[in-house]
């Protein structure tokens, strides 16, 4: 267990403090809305004090609130009233998805995959292959499964930067799917269409090509002579129980979407099925870091939520690309949900860009904040700086390649 440092409490407290005179003095001197500011306050004391994440949340939740509720009461009262019930359902969502991830890793399958990948750069090329998962299975669970898979397999030598990547890549992936990514299924319960988001593929496939090979050379280098031999790797029988439940889950969440029910309902049915009626149990620890991960979403949400509309700029390629950047140091939902008030977009290349643009630093995506429970080293910078730069330079190229594939930049209204 990792022992939080002794004056981890009182560093964030004065973060959250000068967060909050920065948002003051943005109001008095810059001219833009407070609200904004404590937002970009909060991501700051994110940044900076990672170990204390969610009370950073907490506490800019808390002062965006209060703030909304002496400054205008009635758009606090529209935001509980008309969005809280969006926010909490994408956030349980999340959640649902990364424990039933655990499920998957109970079946056997895992260390089949890790039994079965090979050695050297191709081992390492392969089980990031296996990112390509998320389109069908949630980018948590893909990145969760994938990050046991390197963990089996290289003996725990897992380099930050791989972990990086995985969780760059489940991201990727899950932006072509309305269920793959968190910021694709904002988007699809905001209103925009199941199939929309499968136009992101040129862009997927040009960030695979740039971002696998150079994770997969510094992987097979780093853990040179640590990897487990296939008969090291401890052989489970399968179980095909778990991974149905999974799909059956994924299943409830398109079916309870499109009958407007709140999609959580079909994922948290899965849960209590296949960790009750038949009896398959993880630690408490598990439901844990997934309430943990919902916490600090739904808190920068509803930050976002309470910010004006109609602040940001008009869309267009230039928008849509740039706030894939932006999103690297700004939470992806907060951002998406900002974004998509200011309809029409090119929905796929939106969920593409701020998706996969979120994984450039480690909390700027749901995958990447669950991943980062469980390989604490993600979330120290110099460790994984490098790769951020070949990840731009991957959403730059994947955000052309879209667009010059579909002839240039498609937008589409949201359906309500």
């Amino acid at each position: 267990m990792e022992v939080a440092h002794p004056k981890s409490s009182s560093r964030t407290l004065v973060f959250s403090l000068l967060a909050a005179l920065l948002a003051l003095m943005g109001t008095l001197f810059l001219g833009f809305p407070m609200e904004f500011g404590i937002l970009f306050g909060t991501l700051a004391c994110v940044v900076s004090n990672h170990h204390k994440a969610r009370q950073s949340a907490l506490v800019g939740t808390i002062i965006a609130v209060l703030w909304a509720w002496f400054h205008s009461p009635q758009h606090l009262a529209h935001v509980f009233r008309e969005e809280a019930g969006t926010i909490l359902d994408t956030v349980i969502c999340v959640a649902g998805f990364t424990v039933l991830a655990c499920l998957t890793s109970m079946s056997g399958v895992l260390n089949l995959l890790a039994r079965k990948s090979g050695h050297g750069f191709w081992g390492a090329f392969w089980v990031l292959l296996w990112q390509s998962t998320s389109y069908a299975v949630d980018n948590v669970a893909s990145a969760l499964n994938g990050g046991e898979i390197a963990r089996l397999k290289y003996r725990d030598r897992v380099h930050p930067s791989y972990i990086f990547a995985k969780a760059g890549l489940a991201n990727a992936f899950g932006a072509m799917s309305a269920i793959g990514d968190g910021t694709s299924m904002l988007l699809w319960i905001l209103g925009v269409s199941f199939w929309g988001f499968w136009d992101a593929w040129p862009g997927v496939l040009v960030a695979f090509l740039v971002i696998a090979p150079f994770a997969a050379w510094v992987q097979a280098r780093y853990a040179h002579g640590h990897e487990r031999d296939a008969a090291e790797i401890e052989v489970k029988p399968l179980r095909i129980l778990p991974p149905v439940i999974f799909i059956l889950g994924v299943v409830a969440v398109i079916i309870f979407r499109s009958q407007g029910m709140p999609a959580s309902f079909g994922v948290w049915g899965a849960v209590l099925t296949g960790y009750y009626l038949f009896h398959l149990r993880q630690p408490a620890e598990e439901f844990k870091k997934a309430g943990s991960t919902a916490a600090f979403l739904a808190g920068l949400m509803l930050i976002a939520a309470l910010c004006p509309k109609g602040a940001m700029p008009d869309p267009s390629f230039q928008q849509e690309m740039g706030l894939g950047f932006f999103s690297s140091i700004f939470d992806n939902y907060p951002l998406t949900y900002m974004a998509a008030q200011q309809s029409p977009h090119f929905w796929a290349l939106l969920a593409f860009a701020v998706g996969f643009g979120g994984s450039l630093m480690w909390f700027g995506n749901a995958a990447s904040v669950a991943l980062a429970e469980h390989f604490q080293s993600v979330k120290v910078i110099r460790y994984t700086w490098w790769m951020s730069i070949v990840m731009g330079l991957a959403l730059a190229a994947g955000c052309y390649a879209i667009s010059w594939y579909h002839g240039g930049w498609i937008a589409t209204p949201l359906r309500h």
